[in-house]
């Protein structure tokens, strides 16, 4: 069972993803930063790869999370032009905030549409993970992607 440590809720959200860009910047030596799908709104941490693409939505204290999925999976839907013969690797980040209650629902949500589009699409990839500081997110996206990419 995952320690809560709610001190990571107290965390500016753009300092969160700037934060993990910058980890992942010299981990792959890819450029990672935000993102907007024209249209359909904007990617907390992005990068790509010749082969793949890494979306991270990172949820501190969102009221509701599976719009981060449902924009990502109706992208693929209306459009996906910008990821055609790609493979799509989305991390899907979850603070101590969704651990349980109400919020835990939401997770549930946003985790059941994001393997709803994984089983659609098979070249996405969707993981969930949940974290309780800046260092394990930064670990568990790093573990969830080279996991995917065979790194």
């Amino acid at each position: 069972m995952m320690r809560k440590d709610l001190r990571i809720l107290d965390q500016n959200e753009a300092s969160v993803r700037k934060e993990l860009s910058r980890f992942l910047n010299q981990c792959f030596r890819t450029a990672w930063g935000s993102y907007t799908l024209s249209g359909f709104g904007n990617i907390d941490v992005y990068s790509k790869f010749p082969e793949h693409v890494c979306i991270i939505e990172v949820e501190l204290k969102r009221e509701d999370p599976v719009n981060n999925v449902a924009k990502v999976y109706r992208y693929l839907e209306e459009d996906g032009s910008e990821f055609h013969g790609k493979k799509i690797i989305f991390v899907h980040a979850f603070s101590p905030h969704y651990s349980d209650g109400g919020t835990l629902t939401k997770r549930k949500n946003a985790e059941f549409i994001g393997n709803k589009m994984s089983e659609k699409h098979e070249n996405v990839a969707y993981l969930s993970i949940e974290f309780e500081s800046i260092e394990s997110l930064r670990n568990k996206v790093l573990s969830a992607i080279r996991s995917k990419l065979k790194v």
